[in-house]
């Protein structure tokens, strides 16, 4: 399986909630996020990180 390097959600407005759809993230990818949205990382069922608007690497 292919490693992800790059994350961004381009899906319809007015989307409350959105998954990505897999759990395959390269070291150092990158994850988008556009204004009016953020990112929420969740590992082991926990809450990890909130990403705000911007470019940023994991």
């Amino acid at each position: 399986m292919a490693l992800i390097d790059r994350v961004k959600f381009d899906g319809p407005p007015g989307t409350l909630v959105w998954k990505f759809p897999s759990e395959e993230l390269s070291w150092g990818a990158q994850v988008i996020v556009n204004q009016s949205q953020e990112a929420l990382f969740f590992k082991g069922g926990k809450s990890m990180d909130l990403l705000g608007p911007g470019t940023h690497q994991l």
